[in-house]
């Protein structure tokens, strides 16, 4: 049941004017593992990444300062990858933020406090633009190391922009819960009696 206080409104589509293509220097502001479909077999689920990297700097087409603008980037693989096209954008984006290549034994296991380390870490991003249904959006091409960090998000900004992150991955695309399969279905949860409780 709906409670009874929530009222519907309408919002206005929010349009943002893209950005010239550019490098610019962003500053990762947080990342988030996401468990969905996978793409060849809807019945198996695999994790991937949503990173969320903020301009430090720009101007927009329409000429808005475009320092604190969220570019994401959405359903990255959670592995390490290299073929006839060189690597895999995991790897671009770790390779950025380390600011060398990865070491053989850094490819081999790679695990959450590593991703987490870099939260804050400031690269460069190669932005492109692509038209779909007459609708320019600026996307990330490509990954480089930052040549010098230059000024952090202050405080303030950096409130704003979690909050705009947080509303953007609370509409994100999701599984259904009852279309995750249980991680382990043979653990069996042990029951809880009320009476023992103090």
């Amino acid at each position: 049941m709906i409670n009874e206080n929530v009222v519907t409104e309408k919002k206005e589509k929010m349009e943002f004017a893209p950005m010239p293509p550019d490098i610019y220097q962003v500053q990762l502001i947080d990342m988030y593992d996401k468990l969905v479909p996978e793409y060849d077999d809807k019945t198996k689920f695999e994790t991937v990444f949503s990173f969320y990297f903020v301009l430090l700097e720009g101007t927009s087409t329409d000429l808005k300062e475009a320092r604190g603008r969220i570019i994401p980037r959405n359903f990255v693989p959670n592995y390490f990858y290299e073929g006839k096209k060189g690597k895999n954008v995991t790897m671009q984006i770790v390779e950025a933020l380390l600011g060398r290549e990865q070491t053989d034994k850094e490819e081999a296991y790679w695990d959450a406090k590593n991703w987490n380390e870099f939260s804050g870490k400031q690269l460069r991003v190669l932005i492109e633009n692509n038209t779909k249904d007459g609708t320019t959006y600026s996307n990330i091409a490509k990954f480089l190391p930052a040549k010098e960090d230059m000024e952090e998000l202050n405080e303030k900004e950096l409130v704003e922009v979690k909050e705009r992150i947080d509303t953007m991955e609370k509409n994100s695309v999701k599984p259904k819960e009852e279309e995750v399969p249980d991680v382990n279905p043979n653990i069996v949860e042990p029951e809880i009696n009320v009476d023992e409780i103090i």
